[in-house]
């Protein structure tokens, strides 16, 4: 197996990870990023409450996007997430984290005082 280019990529992700999320309207809640150069086995995403300890973290195998819907975030909360690649020679450094805050997902109750006739 060729030697693992750790620079290249880093540029990688750190160059085109990107959150679909919208801080003022959540459209879509799922990490994408692109797919790194060389030979790839697989993605870490790393996530946590503070820019400088993303401890937690899902192996999504060899794909470019994670559904946080998957991960056990809570609502309100502000999380710092970001992506590393590995193969058999090792893991590279993660990304810079992107910051994400899962939304109230709670449907609204129903109106007060309405009757059908």
């Amino acid at each position: 197996m060729g030697k693992w280019n750790r620079r290249h990529t880093l540029l990688s992700l750190v160059a085109t990870l990107t959150l679909l999320v919208s801080p003022a309207v959540i459209q879509a809640e799922t990490l994408v990023w692109d797919a790194s150069s060389g030979t790839v086995e697989g993605y870490n995403v790393y996530y946590g409450t503070t820019p400088s300890d993303q401890s937690a973290y899902r192996d999504v195998g060899n794909t470019t996007q994670l559904d946080l819907n998957n991960l056990p975030l809570s609502e309100g909360v502000t999380y710092y997430l970001c992506v590393s690649a590995y193969n058999s020679v090792g893991e590279s450094p993660p990304c810079a984290p992107v910051v994400f805050t899962p939304g109230d997902n709670t449907p609204p109750l129903p109106p007060i005082g309405l009757t059908t006739e």
